[in-house]
């Protein structure tokens, strides 16, 4: 049994990957297989550690795994949400996209707040942004459970997100103040402080260029006064 006796880490690797993409997940192989991909996750060396996460995002693609390993996926969203921070964009995109599969009601609140953090933190967080709304609002917020919560959220977004995402949030923060109306006078409260930044308070000088959060600010608050008149 390779999995067993094998020294050489790559060796171990093409043996788990193997079994996972031929074996059926409730074989005793599997399950092994499983165990010793848990050890590439938890590895302090950051290549065994990417490795090991984008074959679990593989082997997530298959119901039948998701089924087979719940709970073992549940385990997974801390080590996933360190592995966001990583300085390697394509160690990072492969975390966000296993987190985009990963994530669960239970843990959407943690895992919408690392990436706020995260976000803050770095020059381009459009790809924070993106997994927040894509997770948020995904199969009609399916996974939220507080959307006074998602709301806020959207909210704080509304003020740092880049120009990209700026009509999602638009688009959400209208969306759910149609679809769950116990929300709406609390939405018209985050409306009116959005409302309270003034995008045109700023003049540019000659030669100085437009900060795109600015255009971004402007172009969420539009939604303002359509929310306001809705819950009128």
């Amino acid at each position: 049994n390779i999995l067993n006796t094998t020294k050489a880490a790559s060796v171990e690797f093409e043996a788990i990957r193997t079994v996972l993409r031929v074996l059926p997940e409730t074989s005793s192989l599997s399950a092994l297989a499983v165990e010793k991909l848990q050890v590439f996750l938890n590895s302090s060396d950051r290549n065994l550690r990417y490795l090991g996460m984008e074959l679990f995002q593989e082997a997530m693609q298959k119901e039948s795994f998701r089924e087979q390993y719940q709970t073992k996926i549940q385990d997974l969203n801390s080590k996933v949400l360190l592995s966001i921070e990583e300085t390697d964009p394509t160690a990072r995109a492969v975390a966000l996209q296993l987190l985009d599969l990963i994530v669960t009601p239970a843990t959407l609140a943690d895992s919408v707040k690392k990436l706020m953090e995260f976000a803050k933190k770095c020059l381009n967080p459009e790809e924070f942004h993106q997994t927040i709304l894509r997770i948020g609002g995904r199969d009609c917020y399916a996974l939220v459970e507080d959307f006074a919560w998602y709301l806020l959220v959207l909210a704080d977004l509304a003020q740092t997100a880049t120009f990209e995402c700026a009509q999602e949030v638009a688009n959400q923060f209208t969306d759910i103040v149609v679809r769950v109306p116990g929300v709406r006078p609390y939405a018209v409260q985050l409306a009116l402080s959005l409302l309270d930044r003034d995008p045109t308070a700023t003049t540019l000088t000659s030669g100085e260029v437009e900060d795109p959060r600015a255009s971004t600010t402007a172009a969420t608050m539009n939604v303002a006064p359509a929310v306001i008149g809705a819950c009128a």
